[in-house]
């Protein structure tokens, strides 16, 4: 019942994964990004700005789910964090961990033999790490789905024991 799915929904957004049904997660997910964009859509751009911390969503305060290259005019090269709820995407400089924003110990894993689309950026100082995604070597990539396309190097990460700063909510779990 509604009641039901919005508690689960309030769940979600409040990151306490234990109290989701996992088997409706994924549905629920959904009709949050399409009522997330459609809102923050409506709004305008004026309606928003820089928030602190800058690791969190301007529109939503979400956790970003990954990071963008990007390629192209005055954007080339630039990193944008993506959020997984609004979509909102929203500048970073490269040079600093987009969870707890130091300039030391950044590192960047991939998985041996890949073509470079994808790899983690991982924080000495905080242990955490977000995939970082090259446009330039694919440009239509999607941060959210290809996220999920390279759960090998999520499987990498938690080898070394390097936790991730944001979720993908698709693969929200108990």
């Amino acid at each position: 019942d509604a009641a039901a799915l919005e508690k689960q929904a309030d769940a979600i957004l409040d990151g306490h994964f234990p109290a989701v049904e996992l088997g409706a997660a994924p549905f629920i997910v959904a009709a949050l990004q399409v009522y997330w964009v459609h809102m923050s859509t409506s709004l305008g751009l004026s309606a928003f700005g820089r928030i602190e911390p800058a690791n969190l969503c301007p529109v939503c305060a979400s956790a970003p789910v990954a990071s963008v290259v990007r390629i192209g005019g005055n954007e080339q090269g630039l990193r944008y964090l993506h959020c997984g709820l609004c979509s909102a995407e929203w500048h970073m400089v490269r040079s600093k961990c987009s969870n707890c924003e130091s300039t030391k110990g950044i590192a960047y894993f991939g998985i041996e033999g890949d073509k470079g689309t994808v790899k983690a950026e991982a924080c000495e100082e905080c242990g955490s790490y977000l995939k970082i995604f090259y446009m330039e070597k694919d440009p239509l990539l999607d941060p959210t789905a290809d996220d999920l396309a390279t759960l090998a190097l999520d499987l990498l990460m938690d080898e070394r024991g390097v936790q991730r700063s944001g979720p993908n909510l698709f693969l929200i779990s108990a």
